[in-house]
């Protein structure tokens, strides 16, 4: 009866123990500013190529793409965050 109330009390002790509180290592807390810098007037510009299949995969086209995103404002929302407005055009060469 005793070893069952020990096997009991261990099992319980690890339960316990085995819930603590641990510390997310993927925190929102980094600097991320560095890698992508946010300030109005930046602009990016991309290329991009993409392969179109048509009708069943007879027909195969493909269709280059220049991106461009432009930080043109910025603005405070309800929460006291600070959203920016990015312009984004696209331009297909086919």
């Amino acid at each position: 009866m005793k070893k069952r109330y020990f096997i009991f009390f261990l099992m319980a002790a690890w339960l316990i123990t085995g819930c603590a509180d641990k510390t997310d290592p993927y925190t929102t807390d980094t600097d991320d500013i560095k890698y992508f810098p946010l300030k109005t007037g930046y602009t990016w510009i991309y290329e991009s190529d993409s392969i179109i299949y048509d009708n069943k995969g007879t027909k195969i086209d493909s269709v280059h793409h220049i991106i461009r995103e432009k930080i043109t404002g910025s603005f405070t929302d309800n929460e006291g965050l600070k959203n920016y407005v990015i312009e984004r055009s696209i331009k297909t060469n086919s």
